[in-house]
């Protein structure tokens, strides 16, 4: 079962996150700006946490996502068929995105060969159990 989230935009922007994209419909509308950092995202789905990944570019992995949602036929055929997946997942309600970089002193504890990011994600996967990571053939680390 997910956990509810926090309940509020400012409680995740206490744990260090951003609201910074929106998914409505096929259109991911970036609402703030990125950078090329290595960082955690999760995205909400009616106040729970639905999907949580990690990337070494959140600037790249949002402009390969925003593509992948509008133009389906640019993508390799599994591509399209886990992008109709989520879609029909959703619904046609809003997808929001939260971004967060690893905290400094985290990413100079953590390995080169497992970086900050990716213990972030695995801990955020255990802690919300998200639906889109959990399903049958979903990528989980928790």
């Amino acid at each position: 079962m997910q956990k509810s989230l926090f309940g509020s935009e400012q409680e995740l922007s206490e744990l260090g996150f951003r609201r910074f994209a929106v998914l409505e419909r096929r259109d991911l509308n970036v609402v703030a700006e990125l950078d090329s950092k290595p960082a955690v995202y999760l995205a909400t789905l009616d106040d729970h946490v639905f999907w949580v990944g990690e990337t070494g570019n959140v600037r790249r992995r949002f402009s390969d996502y925003r593509r992948w949602f509008a133009l389906p036929n640019d993508s390799p055929r599994a591509d399209v068929k886990t992008r109709n997946k989520l879609l029909e997942m959703v619904n046609g309600r809003q997808l929001v995105f939260y971004c967060k970089t690893p905290l400094e002193i985290w990413s100079s504890l953590t390995a080169k060969n497992y970086p900050a990011h990716r213990v972030e994600e695995t801990i955020l996967i255990d802690y919300f159990k998200p639906a889109w990571n959990l399903r049958p053939g979903g990528r989980s680390r928790g």
